[in-house]
C-alpha cells in the first residue's frame, strides 16, 4: 500500500502530535552511533518512522523560526524578523507573530480538530511586554497552553532543565494531556486533536561557562565527544563574511569565553548530554503515547511529528557556537522524522530520504495528511510524494536571515558588517548573500560545494574563478527564489536587470 492508502486505514483523520526542541541540529560530527545509544526515543521514532535527512530550517534564532514553522511563512511574510526580548532599549519595538494570521491551529480547527498547545512558547508577548497570559496563546487558536513561558534568553529561571525543570513540567503537562484524551476516547467522545509539544533544551548549552552551576553538575560536561575538524579554522583567511567572527567574539562577551580546548570540549560534551537529557524525557511522553489501555495505543492514530527550530554550531567553524548571522549546515540542518506504527511499519524498507526538505514545509504537508483547506500564500511544499518515492519534490531550500540584534535587546546589531542573509541551497551546492540594508557595510558571499556528504564547507569558493559559472547559476537561481518566495506576490523575473545587478558585485 502507498502512504495515502495506510493513511485511510486509520479510524477518522489522524490525531497529530508535534514535537518541538530548541537548538537541536541533525546529528553531525559525533562518533559512529552516537545517535543510536544516546538518543534511544529518537532512534525509535525513526525505527516506527520516516526521516528526512536532509531538512533544515529557513531562517535562524527562535522566534523567527518559530514563527515560520506556525505560518507556513518566511519572516518577510509574517514580520517576526527578530528574537523577542524584554526590557531592552530594542523590546518594545520587536514586531510579535500577527494573531490574526493563518497558523496550523487555525486551519485544523476548521477541519474539525482540537488543537492544543504545551511548552515554549517565544512568539509574542503580554499586555505588558513580557511573558503572555494563556488567553494571549488562544487569540492563536490554541487551547490549554500553561504558563510560563521558558527558554527565552540566558537566566537561569527560564532553563529547560536545571534547577527551574521547565521541560519536565511540559512534558507532565503533555502526558496528562494524552491521559485525558484516552479517558475521552473510551467515553466515545473527543474529536481528532492536534497537540504541539514545544520544549526548550538542548537551548541551555548557552548558559555554559556562565549560569552553568544553576542546577547542572560537572558530570553533564564528561563524555565522548571530540571537538570538530574545523574548530581552529581561522575566518578572516579563509574569506568568510566579516559577521562571523564577530559573532564569535560577542559571543564570548556575553556567555563566556571558550578559550581553551577543554572549555570547547566541555560545551560540547554538554550540549550532547542536553541532547540526551530532552530524549529521555521526549521518551516519557512517548511511553504513554503507546501504553496498551484495553487493547488499543493512541499511537495507533497519532502521527508523531518530531522536528527543531534551527541547529547549533558546536564548535565548528573557529569555534563558533549557537546559530546566529551563519548558513552552515551546523545552523539550519535539523532532525525531521515522521512516525506512527501503523504508517510507517517497523519492517518497511523505505525508512528515510536525503531529499530537500525544510521546516516551511510542516504546513502544507500536515494540510495533506488531514485534508485541510491550506491558506491562500503558503511558501512552502507539500512532502508527503517523499513518503512514496525517493524523488525530489523541490530543487532548492531558501534560508533567510535577518534578526540584526541575535537576542541583544540594546543593540540594533550585535556586528558591524553585513547583517542580514539570503541562501539558497540546492542537493549539491550552497550560495549565501551578507548584506546591510542600510547601505553601510559591502555585501559578502559565500559559495560551497556539497557534492561530497561529508563536505565542511571549508573553502569558500564565491571568489575562486573556476567556480564563476556554478557562482552566477547559483545567484541567479537565489533572485528567483527570493522573487518567488519572499515578496507578498510572486514576481516575474527579469534576467536582463539581474544580469546587470550581478556584474557590478564583487
Amino acid at each position: 500500500m502507498n502512504f495515502s492508502e495506510r493513511l485511510a486505514s486509520l479510524s477518522g483523520k489522524p490525531d497529530i502530535i508535534m514535537i518541538i526542541t530548541d537548538q537541536e541540529r541533525a546529528t553531525q560530527h559525533f562518533p559512529d552511533n552516537w545517535e543510536k545509544d544516546n538518543l534511544k526515543t529518537l532512534t525509535f521514532l525513526k525505527q516506527n518512522g520516516f526521516s528526512f535527512d536532509r531538512a533544515f530550517c529557513n531562517t535562524c534564532m527562535c522566534s523567527p523560526s518559530r514563527s515560520t514553522l506556525l505560518t507556513g511563512l518566511y519572516p518577510a511574510q509574517h514580520h517576526v524578523t527578530q528574537t523577542l526580548t524584554e526590557g531592552g532599549k530594542y523590546s518594545p519595538g520587536e514586531v510579535t507573530l500577527d494573531s490574526t494570521l493563518p497558523n496550523v491551529a487555525r486551519m485544523l480547527a476548521s477541519n474539525g480538530y482540537d488543537v492544543h498547545y504545551r511548552g515554549k512558547w517565544h512568539v509574542s508577548k503580554g499586555a505588558d511586554g513580557g511573558s503572555p497570559a494563556p488567553s494571549d496563546i488562544a487569540m492563536y487558536g490554541f487551547r490549554g497552553w500553561q504558563a510560563p513561558d521558558a527558554g527565552e534568553d540566558t537566566a537561569p529561571e527560564n532553563f529547560g532543565g536545571g534547577f527551574a525543570n521547565h521541560d519536565g513540567t511540559y512534558i507532565q503537562q503533555a502526558i496528562d494531556f494524552l491521559k485525558n484524551a484516552r479517558e475521552l476516547r473510551a467515553q466515545g467522545k473527543g474529536k481528532p486533536y492536534c497537540l504541539i509539544l514545544s520544549l526548550v533544551n538542548p537551548h541551555d548549552v548557552l548558559c555554559y561557562p556562565r549560569g552553568f552551576q544553576y542546577g547542572y553538575d560537572d558530570n553533564f560536561l564528561n563524555g565522548p565527544l571530540t571537538l570538530p575538524q574545523t574548530v581552529n579554522e581561522d575566518l578572516v583567511a579563509n574569506g568568510k563574511p566579516a559577521a562571523q567572527a564577530q559573532v564569535k567574539t560577542s559571543a564570548g562577551l556575553g556567555l563566556g569565553l571558550l578559550d581553551t580546548p577543554e572549555k570547547q570540549t566541555n560545551y560540547l560534551n554538554f550540549y550532547g548530554n542536553l541532547l540526551r537529557l530532552i530524549d529521555t524525557e521526549i521518551g516519557f511522553f512517548i511511553d504513554e503515547l503507546y501504553k496498551e489501555v484495553d487493547g488499543s495505543k493512541l499511537a495507533d492514530q497519532a502521527l508523531v511529528i518530531r522536528l527543531a527550530d534551527h541547529g547549533e554550531m558546536g564548535m565548528a567553524h573557529g569555534g563558533m557556537r549557537q546559530k546566529a548571522f551563519v548558513a552552515y549546515e551546523e545552523a539550519l540542518r535539523v532532525p525531521m522524522v515522521f512516525s506512527n506504527p501503523i504508517l510507517f511499519p517497523e519492517t518497511a524498507n523505505y525508512k528515510g530520504t536525503q531529499q530537500l526538505a525544510s521546516l516551511i514545509d510542516i504546513m502544507p504537508t500536515i494540510a495533506a495528511v488531514t485534508n485541510a483547506a491550506p491558506p491562500e500564500g503558503l511558501r512552502g511544499t507539500n512532502l508527503l510524494p517523499l513518503l512514496d518515492e525517493d524523488r525530489p519534490v523541490q530543487d532548492a531550500i531558501l534560508f533567510t536571515f535577518d534578526d540584526t540584534k541575535a537576542s541583544a535587546a540594546d543593540k540594533a546589531s550585535v556586528v558591524k558588517a553585513a547583517n542580514r542573509i539570503r541562501c539558497v541551497r540546492t542537493a549539491e551546492w550552497k550560495y549565501t548573500h551578507y548584506f546591510d540594508a542600510l547601505g553601510g557595510y559591502p555585501d559578502e558571499f559565500e559559495l560551497y560545494d556539497l557534492r561530497d556528504k561529508e563536505a565542511l564547507e571549508y573553502e569558500n569558493l564565491a571568489h575562486n574563478p573556476a567556480y564563476i559559472e556554478i557562482r552566477m547559476q547559483m545567484a541567479k537561481l537565489l533572485e528567483e527564489q527570493i522573487r518567488q518566495k519572499l515578496s507578498i506576490h510572486p514576481e516575474s523575473f527579469n534576467e536582463n536587470e539581474f544580469a546587470e545587478w550581478y556584474q557590478q558585485q564583487g
